[in-house]
């Protein structure tokens, strides 16, 4: 589950329990592959609510070079 926090930023609830570990190797995933997923989540989210003019600029400042 995850949960917002003040700063807007999202992070899992809870850490990843032994059992839903043994769930998650017999599929080939582990705890980092959780994190990651729920970091790029968090992440679509906060998109998802940025404003579309804010999303252009932070677009633009991604393809810069430097």
């Amino acid at each position: 589950e995850l949960i917002r926090q003040p700063n807007g930023n999202y992070k899992l609830d809870h850490a990843v329990t032994a059992t839903q570990k043994v769930i998650l190797g017999a599929f080939g995933l582990d705890e980092e592959w959780i994190k990651a997923q729920a970091r790029q989540i968090g992440k679509d989210i906060q998109n998802a609510a940025m404003p579309e003019e804010q999303k252009d600029d932070d677009e633009d400042a991604e393809n810069e070079e430097y």
